[in-house]
């Protein structure tokens, strides 16, 4: 991860259907005044977020980050990415990355 980012821890906490009691936790980072854009923009860097399902296991995604010059606002809020990889996984989620496409 780049030093120069500015790291905010995010938690959550939810029931979902066939899976049960889930938490998720990631540190999700931002980078301010990216090259290439205008002053007072920021993109979303490359993270990892952590799936718990209560009782079985971990499923861990990969999300790749959004290359877009984004604003403050409803904008940061819904930003673009490409596709979420499921990377791994835990317990009952072991061996849990996509298969080939």
């Amino acid at each position: 991860m780049r030093t120069d980012a500015i790291c905010y821890l995010r938690l959550g906490r939810g029931v979902v259907p066939g899976l049960g009691d889930v938490s998720e936790s990631y540190a999700y980072p931002v980078l301010a005044d990216p090259p290439g854009c205008s002053v007072g923009t920021f993109h979303i860097l490359a993270y990892v977020v952590r799936i718990t399902v209560l009782g079985k296991g971990h499923i861990y995604l990969a999300v790749p980050g959004s290359t877009a010059c984004l604003l403050a606002g409803a904008q940061a809020l819904n930003p673009t990415y490409p596709p979420i990889t499921i990377t791994g996984g835990s317990g009952a989620f072991a061996g849990a990355p996509a298969p080939e496409r």
